[in-house]
């Protein structure tokens, strides 16, 4: 293995271990170009075909895969019937306290 192979396998798993750490769907995109570029690298393809190789794959993938999973992901608020008092007037019991998601009104 080349040394801008190991270099590209070690950069997929960092990013990997990041989305990992994340769990937002950010860098994994960019762990499958690495992947990519480790294997253009096996290919002993240029540095510049290797970095050129990593960006298309992960440009190409964040844009075709990124809407799906934001969509997927995309959590529809849970309603409750606490929607019918917006704009009503109530008498507060216990002091709304927005730190501590505390308080009561009446």
């Amino acid at each position: 293995m080349t040394s801008a192979g190991i270099f590209w396998i070690i950069a997929a798993v960092l990013f990997a271990v990041i989305e990992a750490a994340t769990v937002a769907l950010v860098t994994v995109w960019f762990a499958v170009g690495a992947l990519a570029a480790a294997i253009a690298a096996q290919f002993g393809a240029s540095i510049l075909f290797q970095v050129g190789t990593f960006v298309v794959v992960s440009a190409i993938l964040l844009c075709v895969t990124r809407p799906v999973f934001k969509k997927i992901s995309v959590k529809k608020p849970q309603r409750t019937n606490a929607d019918r008092f917006i704009g009503e007037e109530a008498m507060v019991i216990k002091k709304i306290d927005d730190i501590n998601n505390d308080g009561q009104v009446k």
